[in-house]
């Protein structure tokens, strides 16, 4: 199946294992109703004022579940800030956001690739790439591991009150949508999470090259009058069991929106890598592959 070419100023997003969008992309109704309503209204055809939805009772009480194990992890770093910020959280292949949803306060809204919103486009992502590109299982293996995923994933993703990130099949609209329903959510005072590493199976504590596209939240703020939008750093600590937080990178105004962007991205990745320094000796990551036109778009 092919494949999109991703675009140049796409935004960064949270995903499940793999990244790859397949063509498509309906949101039909999620698992056995605990998805209840999908996020298609934050999609290409989003409202004016797109509704803010929160976290629903099921992923609350798996985050209840979750943090009471023994050994549960915990958070460390700099504290938790009290108002609405963008959570920058280092993927490492799902260990990150993983932590970041268990543990942040406020139950903190992810921004998520739209193909895991939905049963079908979830089924085509796993199937098409994740098990049979990305892992090599054989087509007749892989075919009841994605369906599993596409009955399991949909409903948990839009039960944290996940931000569909439209890339490609979306267009204008799509990208429209997430940063309706970006904006929505900060005015309500919650919080977004966003993974934005380009080599996102990259499991090492060091952070490589990253999209920019969702520092344009912080411009978008700075237009409104509003104070400024705090980027907050986060690296998981898995030997550690801790989410660890760093000081928060904001945007400095008066400059064009390419050069702030650049300037806050270099610094937010020296706060990354200075807190995963911080937990012991780590590789470097290793250099972000080409993507040749049709091949696999990252998270």
């Amino acid at each position: 199946m092919k494949h999109q070419r991703p675009a140049a100023a796409a935004p960064g997003g949270l995903n499940p294992l793999g990244t790859p969008i397949p063509s498509g992309g309906l949101n039909p109704p999620g698992w056995f109703g605990l998805a209840g309503k999908t996020s298609a209204p934050c999609g290409p055809a989003a409202p004016d004022q797109p509704a803010v939805p929160g976290w629903r009772p099921f992923a609350r009480r798996l985050r209840r579940v979750l943090t009471a194990l023994p050994g549960r992890w915990r958070l460390a770093g700099a504290p938790p800030l009290p108002g609405p910020c963008v959570y920058v959280v280092h993927h490492q292949n799902l260990a990150g956001p993983l932590a970041a949803l268990a543990l942040l306060p406020g139950e903190p809204r992810p921004w998520v690739l739209q193909v895991f919103c939905g049963r079908r486009a979830c089924f085509a992502q796993y199937y098409h790439y994740t098990f049979t590109r990305r892992f090599g299982l054989p087509r007749p293996l892989a075919l009841p591991a994605a369906g599993l995923c596409a009955l399991l994933a949909p409903g948990l993703v839009n039960g944290v009150g996940a931000i569909p990130v439209w890339r490609g099949a979306g267009g204008q609209a799509g990208l429209r949508g997430t940063w309706q329903c970006s904006r929505a959510a900060l005015a309500a005072g919650q919080s977004l999470i966003v993974c934005p590493d380009i080599d996102y199976a990259n499991p090492s504590a060091a952070t490589g090259a990253i999209y920019q596209g969702f520092f344009a939240l912080g411009r978008e703020q700075q237009r409104r009058g509003g104070p400024p939008l705090p980027f907050v750093p986060a690296v998981c600590d898995k030997a550690g069991r801790r989410l660890v937080l760093g000081e928060p990178v904001t945007l400095r105004p008066g400059q064009p929106l390419a050069r702030q962007k650049a300037e806050a991205a270099a610094l937010l990745t020296a706060r990354l890598n200075a807190l995963a320094a911080a937990l012991g000796p780590a590789p470097a990551p290793a250099p972000s592959r080409p993507r040749p036109q049709g091949g696999p778009l990252p998270g």
